[in-house]
């Protein structure tokens, strides 16, 4: 049982890019839907906080930056699972997947994967569905930027070459809330949604850019 579904967009102050528009629309038909305008970590947690004063089951988040598979929110909710986010790629080559696995005191890229369900330890938000529930185990603010905790707690300034690496995204700080609070989330690498850059940066472009590295 999928039980009530929204679907949230956090949308910035840009709009939905015309190269995404219909993806998106297609995506969020049959649905009811919400948006909040304005930073996204903050649009993230407005629209997990209505998802749990409305009383839904599950929110399915999707950033407009992408190009949705139609049935993306269906499948998600059909895993039935506490998270699960569709597999995505970064915008600038090398184009990895977005999708982590903690192995030991390091976290590694995922670059394998079969096509069906993996539990991973952190993972993009392009495209996820939460259950309502989880946002009650949970840290809040469920979303954050976990460099401004670490260095107000007196980590030192990283170099200019490490600030990339040393402060990671919104969708990091929600997935260690989850890891700390024993939620499992997963990402289905069978899912693809197309990130959109100069080039439209997927698993092919990934694939293909691995291999030229590769000198194959």
């Amino acid at each position: 049982m999928t039980g009530r579904v929204l679907v949230g967009i956090p949308l910035g102050s840009g709009g939905v890019p015309a190269e995404t528009f219909e993806a998106l629309v297609n995506a969020c038909r049959g649905y009811e839907v919400k948006t909040f305008i304005g930073r996204t970590e903050l649009n993230r947690n407005r629209l997990c906080q209505y998802a749990l004063e409305q009383g839904y089951d599950r929110l399915v988040m999707l950033d407009v930056d992408h190009k949705h598979p139609p049935d993306v929110v269906g499948r998600l909710v059909a895993h039935q699972v506490p998270v699960v986010a569709a597999l995505a790629f970064r915008r600038m080559a090398p184009y990895d997947p977005m999708a982590y696995v903690k192995t030991g005191d390091t976290f590694e890229i995922v670059t394998e994967w079969t096509g069906g369900l993996m539990q991973v330890t952190w993972v993009a938000s392009c495209a996820v569905c939460i259950e309502t529930a989880v946002l009650k185990r949970v840290q809040w603010p469920w979303w954050h930027y976990p460099t401004k905790r670490k260095f107000l707690e007196g980590a030192m300034r990283p170099p200019t070459d490490r600030i990339s690496a040393e402060c990671p995204s919104e969708d990091i700080g929600f997935c260690e809330n989850c890891r700390i609070a024993g939620v499992p989330v997963y990402c289905d690498t069978g899912l693809v949604t197309p990130h959109l850059t100069v080039l439209w940066a997927d698993d092919n472009l990934y694939r293909a850019v691995i291999a030229t590295a590769r000198g194959e």
